[in-house]
């Protein structure tokens, strides 16, 4: 599979960029964060939202650099449900955090 997603973004660079499906364009504020959004944001990296199993993962990555598949969707879930933060603010630093970063990988599952 890893070989396919690296395929598929050297087909499809704009996966880091573009919304896979075009009609969630502009759903949510895609450009600079505003005050409150910044302040959820930091709450989220930090590990500090308030909510245990958030918070500990995010924390867990932070220390070890790796999560499994299922508790990366639900950090990037809670981000962009609960906070209503845009997958693209979450891409860039998620991928500082992560020892095996791909962007092939790493894109096409934030969205």
């Amino acid at each position: 599979w890893r070989t396919h997603f690296m395929q598929k973004m050297y087909d499809e660079p704009t996966y880091s960029t573009e919304n896979l499906a075009r009609g969630y364009d502009n759903m949510r504020q895609e450009g600079l964060l505003t005050t409150e959004e910044k302040r959820k944001f930091d709450a989220w990296h930090s590990g500090h939202t308030g909510y245990p199993f958030v918070d500990a993962c995010m924390r867990s990555l932070h220390d070890s650099g790796w999560l499994n598949f299922r508790m990366r969707c639900m950090l990037v879930s809670f981000a962009s449900y609960n906070l209503w933060l845009s997958w693209k603010h979450l891409g860039p630093p998620l991928a500082k955090l992560f020892i095996d970063y791909e962007p092939g990988i790493h894109y096409p599952q934030l969205q």
